[in-house]
């Protein structure tokens, strides 16, 4: 599972993958570089959504909840592949409301 600003459409993402199956969901617009931007995931109902400052970006049904997902190490500022995110973090937060 990660959340990424430039995936390889060029746009903002995120993504989970379980037991071999990948679910995304992608940005309409690519995000400029030299900004900032406020990025949020929210996941009800196994319906995942994507804000980019505040606005709905995507929304796509997802097929498992983040809990499912068993993962051997978790990421920031990392894809999953290795690559580095060449910017900065201000602020992150997670979630888990019953």
């Amino acid at each position: 599972m990660y959340l990424t600003p430039k995936a390889g459409s060029g746009r903002a993402a995120f993504v989970m993958v379980n037991n071999g199956e990948t679910r995304s969901i992608e940005a309409e617009a690519s995000l400029s570089t030299n900004a900032w931007y406020k990025l949020i995931v929210s996941i009800k109902d196994k319906v995942a959504t994507l804000s980019v400052n505040d606005t709905v970006a995507a929304s796509n049904t997802i097929a498992v909840y983040p809990e499912d997902v068993r993962a051997d190490a978790h990421y920031l500022a990392r894809g999953q592949d290795g690559g580095w995110f060449n910017g900065q973090l201000s602020d992150m937060k997670i979630y888990q409301r019953p």
